[in-house]
């Protein structure tokens, strides 16, 4: 009698940077799930915004006062490109493309996911990871998962 292995996908993230792979059981490793990594914007905040603050005339007195974005251009990216990795999850929900989830991130970029996250795919999370391993091989991932993988 053979054994179904539950479809998995592995969500590796950051703050701008995913790859989602597919692990179909012991002895099956990782594989793309996409035919694309995700990117988001690295570059810094002073960088993503205008050169300078804009003006504004002060309402108790005379002068100027330099105006601050209501929100860090960095962080508004970020935030951003969560939302688009949420996105692509609901995607590989809705085309019955996984049957449970792992999802490793560093803390504050996981929060941000666990916000945007489909409630449906939420409940399909078989373990989280606060880690950064975007930076790893498929082969190397196998390492670090394999306490909740059967890689």
């Amino acid at each position: 009698m053979k054994i179904k292995h539950k479809k998995t996908w592995v969500v590796i993230a950051d703050g701008a940077h995913a790859r989602i792979f597919l692990n179909e059981g012991p002895g099956t490793g990782l594989v793309p799930a996409l035919d694309h990594d995700l990117i988001g914007n690295k570059l810094p905040s002073h960088e993503i915004g205008s050169d300078r603050p804009g003006v504004s005339f002060s309402s108790a007195g005379p002068g100027r006062r330099a105006m601050t974005p209501p929100t860090d251009p960095h962080e508004h990216a970020e935030h951003e490109f969560i939302r688009q990795v949420a996105k692509a999850i609901t995607e590989g929900l809705n085309a019955h493309a996984f049957e449970q989830l792992v999802v490793v991130a560093p803390p504050k970029a996981l929060g941000q996911l666990r916000t945007q996250i489909d409630p449906q795919a939420a409940k399909l999370i078989k373990a989280e990871l606060h880690k950064d391993l975007t930076h790893l091989t498929p082969h190397q991932l196998g390492g670090h998962l394999q306490d909740v993988l059967k890689v």
